[in-house]
């Protein structure tokens, strides 16, 4: 019995030490260049309003010198951007008046494209190592291995 847990342990302590060599990790990095493209238009247009007018209406008569004035005023009617017009009589000469905004409108709008533009271009690989071992770990490592692989077949060579 004592025999076959001998054999199980030294086994055992063998298939521990032998392990898969495990690659040091590696940091990778990328740079990435992201270009903007901003293209800007100016553009302009012009709207046309609808025409418009307005009225009045009114009698006239001459008095006694044959001067010209307003007897009544019979009806007016505005327009949808114009005042009533203004009436006046100066030396027998009747003027009417209206005054009226700019008729057309100028706008300019502007257009934006935004275009992105991603380029990837290096990729940066670098491998760290972590705990390497120095040359008289290592060979100390491998007379430990030796010395017990020996110690192992000089048991079994007894036992058996």
């Amino acid at each position: 019995m004592f025999k076959h847990l001998l054999i199980a342990f030294l086994i055992s302590l063998l298939s521990l030490s032998c392990s898969k060599r495990v690659a040091p990790p590696e940091l990778t990095r990328s740079d990435s260049l992201v270009t903007t493209n901003t293209v800007e238009k100016l553009r302009d247009t012009v709207i046309v309003l609808a025409p418009d007018s307005s009225l009045i209406r009114a009698l006239l008569e001459c008095d006694s010198t044959n001067r010209v004035r307003i007897n009544t005023i019979l009806s007016y009617q505005p327009g949808d951007n114009i005042a009533p017009p203004r009436l006046s009589i100066k030396n027998n000469v009747l003027t009417a008046t209206a005054n009226v905004a700019e008729r057309r409108l100028h706008l300019y709008f502007r257009e934006r494209y935004y275009e992105l533009i991603k380029n990837q271009n290096k990729v940066y690989t670098k491998t760290v190592v972590v705990n390497e071992l120095y040359w008289y770990q290592k060979t100390l490592m491998y007379i430990g291995a030796a010395a017990l692989f020996i110690f192992v077949l000089l048991i079994a060579k007894k036992l058996l």
